[in-house]
């Protein structure tokens, strides 16, 4: 009796951390080279639709990554950056991806496994309002 409930016990803190560490609705993926596809549109309303797929990335090592902008409403590009300058798997420090226009990285031979958070900018192109926009998804780079 024991045994089975240490192991339900177990199971649902398994699946909490699981749940915890992932956007609802997020899939992992691995990518070598695999697009990042990015969708960006600036709404009239002063809000901004965006799709990123997938949200995380896993690279191989010795892999790459493309980031793509397939949809761009009122953008003109997108910025790929470091979320924390002293961590970022690549040699450039940013990459920009204009509509149907990737930008594909390599990352370092030397780049630490582990998840490295980054972010996706772009400057809404409103008559009105410009304003800048900031998506924060993940990229994995396994032991």
């Amino acid at each position: 009796m024991r045994t089975n409930l240490f192991g339900a016990v177990l199971a649902a803190a398994v699946s909490v951390a699981v749940g915890a560490c992932s956007k609802p609705g997020a899939d992992i993926v691995s990518v070598n080279p695999k697009d990042v596809d990015i969708e960006l549109a600036c709404l009239d309303n002063g809000g901004v639709s965006f799709k990123l797929t997938p949200w995380r990335a896993e690279i191989p090592k010795n892999g790459s990554i493309k980031w793509k902008l397939t949809k761009a409403e009122k953008v003109k590009e997108a910025e790929i950056k470091p979320a924390k300058a002293d961590r970022w798997p690549f040699v450039d420090p940013s990459f920009k991806t204009e509509l149907n226009k990737p930008a594909e990285a390599k990352y370092k031979t030397d780049a630490t496994p582990g998840v490295y958070k980054y972010t996706v900018s772009a400057t809404c192109l409103d008559t009105n309002n410009p304003r800048t926009v900031i998506i924060d998804p993940d990229m994995i780079i396994p032991n």
